[in-house]
């Protein structure tokens, strides 16, 4: 990377993070009942969340949001929905269903879709896949190989931070980013839930810092 490409990178960065962090203020300001829950919030950009727009850990009272999507002009319409979904999820609190009715209608209030997934498109250097941890909700991202792995349920891949089970479900495109590859329909948080998947070695989480 050249001086002045990591110049443009670097200021792209902080404009972001800014954005956030005056997202974050609007809504402490806006819905004064949420101010206990987002009490400590930290907002952060990642350059490996390259399919997920954003993730959230409840329990932390910590997001992770996009670089490599939001880097595109064509995604920055979308920026503002994405920080307000990951609020909500710790606003919602580390023991709500991650996407249920409880964080859909806290999404809805703070002023965004509703929508669990998104259509945009990465610039991203590998493919990567979203899985949550059941207990604390946190979503990570995954290589092709090790999301196999989970999917198959030989095996148990605990999340280092919590013990939880990592669990993934069947993405769709919008999940994807749009890539292009093909994928079955997603069959839903509930019913991936009953399945219970269960994988036995243990997973060592990688954070995005």
């Amino acid at each position: 990377m050249t001086e002045k490409s990591s110049t443009a990178s670097e200021a792209l960065t902080a404009d972001l993070q800014m954005e956030a962090e005056e997202i974050l203020s609007e809504v402490l300001e806006r819905f004064p009942k949420y101010r206990d829950r987002l009490e400590g919030t930290t907002v952060r950009l990642s350059g490996r969340l390259t399919s997920s727009a954003g993730n959230a850990c409840p329990q932390r009272r910590q997001i992770g949001l996009s670089l490599p999507i939001f880097s595109l002009s064509e995604n920055r319409g979308e920026y503002r929905n994405t920080v307000l979904h990951e609020l909500a999820h710790i606003i919602a609190g580390p023991k709500a269903r991650a996407h249920g009715s409880e964080w859909k209608s806290i999404f809805l209030e703070l002023g965004g879709n509703g929508k669990r997934t998104h259509q945009m498109r990465a610039r991203g250097r590998h493919r990567r896949h979203p899985v949550q941890c059941e207990k604390c909700n946190e979503s990570l991202e995954v290589s092709t190989r090790l999301r196999n792995s989970i999917a198959k349920g030989k095996r148990d891949y605990l999340h280092v931070g919590c013990g939880g089970i990592l669990i993934c479900h069947e993405e769709t495109d919008a999940e994807t980013g749009g890539d292009g590859e093909t994928t079955k329909p997603a069959t839903g948080w509930i019913e991936e839930l009953s399945k219970k998947w269960r994988q036995g070695t243990l997973f060592r989480f990688f954070s995005d810092t």
